[in-house]
């Protein structure tokens, strides 16, 4: 994979955030540096550091998928309010290649919790 400006860009601007971006996020981002990008370079080039192992994306059922510069196996969380993803400590011991699924061959684990985040339940409590 040949390294361009706009990989390098594209790249950086979700290894430097904490937040799970979305893909339009990171657009909005480094659109005034590289004005002549386009939204499906994004696209392209964030599942392709995904595919690639440079980046994890996550997939949420309902909603945009975000992407995350930790690599390594861990959980999270998603506000259904919100949509603020966050990392989730990972307490279960996992061994997917010994998981025996009728033939299916288990590459990866992968859970996300669903709940209300602390900033959308202090919401909830100043409107009580």
């Amino acid at each position: 994979m040949k390294q361009t400006k706009q990989k390098t860009l594209i790249l950086n601007a979700v290894l430097k955030r904490e937040d799970h971006p979305t893909a339009e996020m990171i657009y909005n981002e480094i659109k005034e540096e590289c004005p002549n990008i386009s939204l499906a370079t994004v696209y392209r080039n964030l599942n392709t550091f995904a595919e690639n192992g440079k980046i994890r994306k996550i997939e949420i059922p309902n909603a945009k998928d975000r992407f995350d510069y930790m690599v390594k196996t861990h959980d999270h969380a998603v506000c259904r309010e919100c949509g603020k993803v966050i990392n989730a400590p990972s307490d279960i011991v996992r061994k997917p290649r010994s998981l025996k699924l009728d033939g299916f061959k288990v590459e990866d684990v992968s859970i996300l919790y669903s709940g209300i985040c602390e900033e959308c339940q202090q919401k909830h409590k100043q409107r009580s």
